[in-house]
């Protein structure tokens, strides 16, 4: 019998010790709900983030490429030659819309100048050029030619007026671009293609098709 009562009260004692192992395991269980809890909200918020982040890259992207693709259109500049443009220009604080006003006006310089326009030729002669020197040339090329050209300008005076007088309005806006002059202006190119930012057709169709997906998922979200 003392033997019986002896188990009893071990038996007892392990029960007891069983329970609190049960009520800790318990407890520990929910402290770890809690905190996979917040590691889960966590990683929602952290997802969403990345999620909103691509979103809005595909979208810079599509911007650019149709910005870069309907220049394209209007100037018969490459994309290429558009994109490290407008590379430059955003780094130098202006801008590519500042481009093609200035592209705009140089084209009328050269097209009075190759009808027989005094005053269109003078201009070009005060950067030491004429018209046969831009015979079967890109206009991407015809651009670069004369924006090195003034950028070759060391009197910032004098290079402000030759920008004027070339690009018209437009040729202000592009100082920035060319202060540092021809070397300058290549290398801000260079470093375009090194970054990869330097845009192809494929891309641009790329960036045109996301384009239109977008506008076309607003449109469809908008009636809901």
């Amino acid at each position: 019998m003392a033997d019986a009562g002896v188990l009893a009260v071990i038996l007892k004692l392990q029960s007891g010790d069983f329970s609190r192992g049960m009520d800790n395991a318990a407890r520990n269980i929910q402290n770890f709900s809690r905190q996979t809890e917040g590691l889960r909200n966590a990683f929602l918020v952290v997802g969403a983030a990345i999620t909103g982040f691509a979103v809005l890259s595909v979208k810079q992207f599509a911007d650019t490429a149709e910005e870069i693709g309907n220049m394209a259109i209007k100037t018969g500049f490459s994309v290429e030659s558009l994109s490290e443009l407008k590379y430059a220009a955003e780094k130098s604080e202006t801008s590519l819309s500042a481009v093609q006003v200035g592209f705009r006006q140089l084209s009328r310089v050269i097209t009075e100048a190759q009808t027989g326009s005094k005053q269109a030729a003078d201009a070009l002669k005060l950067i030491g050029m004429t018209v046969e020197d831009f015979a079967g040339k890109k206009p991407e090329d015809v651009f670069f030619a004369v924006a090195e050209a003034v950028a070759a300008e060391s009197d910032a005076m004098r290079r402000a007026a030759l920008s004027q007088e070339l690009f018209g309005r437009g040729g202000l806006e592009l100082l920035p671009l060319l202060e540092d002059g021809a070397a300058g202006l290549q290398s801000m190119r260079q470093e375009a293609r090194a970054l990869g930012v330097a845009y192809d057709d494929s891309m641009i169709r790329q960036g045109k098709a996301a384009a239109d997906s977008m506008k076309a998922l607003q449109g469809a979200t908008a009636g809901v």
